[in-house]
């Protein structure tokens, strides 16, 4: 058999041979993408019988060629609806394995109970409960992509989808050893249905590795076939032959039954509910994950929504004619893509080669041994075992290094998915796969939200301040506090702050939150908040919030939560520093003392006249001149010449810089009584940062020129001020230390 990418090869050589073929290129194109058509039903047509047998497997042998022809509508109505719909270009639409098991799950339950709905028969009451549970699933997919919610399907945890296609796959491997080995209720063993099980799952391992462009299954299952008949002929037990399709058919009739559910008991109808549930989520998941593969493919984005309500309708097209439930598949949308299909003629191709078998392939089915079937189902079931899983045991194998925890709490959720797919039902695995995916998102973002909590004798602002005023601060820092967040601030982690607010800062009459490094806050950590807030409010303590902008989402989300009517307007900042900056002035006017903030007028009280007499300070006033800036005015920039310093006797001053033309940062604040601008002119270099007035700023300048006279009209007065402004450098230098060991120490 010639592989299609040889068939795709030939007929290029044939188009390219011939000369003046400009005409003949839309020919080849038509071709290629008949023959990926092509490809895709040889390859997918197979596995789709025996979905349909695996569905229906509850009703009895009686029914296989019932479950044969709902898998065939399955991909000939549903990919023509979902074509119609407007599906993405590429994606084609069938019968899938887990599908296929939900509806068999739903039938067994069915079965069960024969007596749910009085008066029919329990093959009618399970034909109308698949009939209504496709209905079901396909008005929730409609709806969710109509209500927008079609992006939420994916948010489902990768260890739930894992687990849950493990769980299928197992499931899968069930149904298939159970067509090859059971007949009429007994297990059955003899070498000849071993040999034709061999023949396609052996090779079927192993060849697609080494001839991956080859439809590998289908040659297989011709030839399991003929050994079965061969077997046969010489007189061995091969297993027997499906049922025809001749003598079934698919009609509206269940549909004619549905004033019966008025009757149905509420087990009956929890069954269809949870099916249709099931049904949505895994046919809405294989979709969209087909979709995401075309990406990567062609480059092109899909239209989630889109794709949810042409799945949608593909399955409320299917439901009444008693079809199986549809969904695209990966495998389809790959190998029609690695074919060469490029346009929507591989899905037509792929429904006219089903309706050519539905007419006209009843004989040939006929011909298909159970066993055939069943050894492609075993084939198929490995297939789906997820790779990540295999790959995670293989990490904890013995004798490797203990595997890391989350890891291993992953696969715990992948486990215990497949574990309740298997013993209960897939719909439940999805549901406790989710519950046990929340429980490790709550521990893993419970992990503590505090990154630090240290009082004024670390937590300081950006603000330069004299001498005095940082010995006030010194002796005032358990006065105030700062406590940084990071993480998720929800129900997990805020008794945590509250707890650390009580017992690790509880002298503290200021404390500044810095929540710049939050994830997102929830109610229940608004709820703790405004608590908080109100009972330190009752103690005398001020809470202060840093990094939320008041107006953004999360302020006016606290805001509505309450915490705005115990912290007023003044309470928000929108960063530490300036928050700090805040706090540090509230502490050091709140003190008695004989010095203000602003008591500053006299030259010779400033820590740059400290050791001069009044007379030294005087003099070197003298040769100072008075400069005034407005609020927002520029002192100096970067890269000017650094011609003279400023001594601030009122207002402060912001250090700013930007790298590569970037937004310029605030790296310090020059307060009253401190000198700006000095460095520079020590060094005679240019300026490396902007200077910009805070405030109205009232100042003394001492140029370039005024410096040099004083220095060779009065030595002693400009040694000591170089021993003052040393001093500041020095003091300065530590403070950065400092605050560069608090920010880049582990915590």
């Amino acid at each position: 058999m010639t592989p299609p990418s040889a068939w795709i090869t030939a007929l290029d050589l044939m188009t390219d041979s011939q000369p003046d073929e400009q005409p003949a290129r839309p020919v080849k194109r038509w071709l290629r993408e008949i023959a990926a058509g092509l490809t895709v039903a040889t390859t997918s047509i197979p596995n789709e019988l025996s979905y349909g047998l695996l569905a229906f497997a509850a009703l009895g042998s009686a029914h296989e060629g019932h479950g044969m022809l709902a898998a065939m509508l399955a991909g000939m109505l549903g990919a023509a609806a979902a074509q119609i719909a407007g599906c993405r270009t590429g994606q084609i639409h069938g019968a899938r394995p887990a599908l296929a098991l939900i509806v068999a799950g739903l039938i067994s339950q069915v079965n069960a109970s024969p007596a749910s709905l009085p008066g029919l028969a329990a093959g009618t009451s399970a034909l109308l409960a698949v009939t209504l549970a496709v209905a079901g699933a396909a008005l929730l997919q409609i709806v969710a992509a109509l209500a927008g919610w079609a992006r939420f399907v994916r948010f489902v945890p990768y260890p739930v989808q894992a687990g849950f296609f493990n769980g299928v796959a197992i499931l899968m491997m069930a149904g298939g050893l159970k067509l090859v080995f059971v007949e009429h209720g007994h297990w059955m063993l003899t070498p000849g249905l071993l040999a034709v099980t061999a023949v396609v799952v052996l090779p079927g391992l192993l060849l697609p590795r080494r001839w991956p462009a080859w439809p590998v299954l289908p040659a297989l299952l011709a030839i399991s076939a003929a050994l079965h008949h061969a077997l046969a002929a010489a007189g061995m037990d091969a297993g027997r032959m499906l049922g025809s399709p001749a003598g079934a058919s698919l009609s509206f009739e269940p549909l004619t039954h549905l004033p019966a559910i008025l009757g149905a008991d509420g087990d009956w109808l929890r069954s269809v509910a949870g099916a249709s549930v099931a049904i949505a989520l895994v046919s809405s998941l294989e979709t969209l994950f087909a979709a995401s593969r075309l990406d990567g493919l062609t480059h092109v984005r899909h239209d989630t929504r889109r794709e949810l309500a042409a799945v949608g309708i593909a399955n409320l097209a299917l439901a009444p004619a008693g079809g199986l439930p549809a969904a695209a598949a990966v495998s389809r949308a790959t190998t029609a893509f690695a074919a060469g299909a490029r346009t929507r003629v591989p899905a037509l191709v792929y429904v006219c080669v089903l309706m050519l078998l539905w007419l006209c392939g009843g004989g040939l089915l006929e011909l298909i041994p159970r066993a055939t079937v069943g050894a492609s189902l075993i084939l198929l079931s490995i297939g789906v075992i997820d790779r990540w899983s295999v790959q995670a045991l293989l990490e904890c194998r013995v004798g490797r290094s203990f595997p890391d925890r989350r890891l291993m709490s992953n696969l715990a959720i992948s486990a215990l998915v497949t574990l309740v797919a298997v013993l209960v039902g897939l719909l439940e695995a999805v549901a406790a796969g989710l519950i046990g995916a929340m429980f490790l998102f709550a521990r893993d973002h419970s992990r503590s939200v505090l990154r630090q909590v240290v009082d004024g004798s670390v937590a300081a602002s950006l603000q330069m301040r004299p001498l005095w005023q940082q010995l006030r601060l010194t002796a005032q820092a358990h006065r105030y506090a700062l406590i940084e967040l990071e993480g998720l601030l929800f129900f997990g982690t805020a008794e945590e702050l509250e707890e650390a607010i009580e017992t690790r800062v509880p002298r503290a009459r200021y404390i500044v939150l810095d929540c710049s490094r939050l994830v997102d806050i929830d109610l229940s950590a608004a709820q703790v908040l405004q608590r908080m807030a109100h009972r330190l409010r009752t103690r005398r303590t001020r809470l202060v919030i840093a990094g939320l902008d008041p107006e953004g989402p999360r302020g006016v989300f606290l805001a509505r939560s309450g915490l705005k009517r115990v912290l007023p307007a003044g309470s928000w900042f929108p960063n530490a520093d300036a928050a700090l900056e805040w706090v540090e002035n509230q502490v050091l006017e709140s003190q008695s003392a004989t010095r203000r903030l602003e008591d500053t007028s006299s030259l010779h009280r400033l820590d740059l006249c400290a050791g001069m007499t009044r007379e030294q300070a005087q003099r070197l006033g003298s040769l100072m001149k008075p400069g005034a800036f407005a609020r927002g005015q520029t002192l100096f920039r970067a890269g000017e010449d650094s011609d003279a310093m400023y001594v601030l006797l009122a207002g402060s001053v912001s250090i700013m810089r930007s790298e590569n033309g970037g937004s310029a940062v605030r790296v310090a604040c020059i307060s009253a009584g401190l000198t700006v601008g000095e460095m520079g002119l020590i060094e005679n270099k240019a300026r490396a940062a902007d200077a910009i007035a805070d405030t109205t700023v009232e100042a003394l300048v001492l140029d370039r020129a005024a410096l040099e006279r004083l220095q060779r009209d009065a030595p002693d007065i400009a040694a000591t001020l170089y021993a003052n402004l040393a001093r500041t450098l020095a003091q300065r230098l530590r403070d950065t230390t400092v605050r560069l060991h608090t920010y880049m120490r582990p915590v």
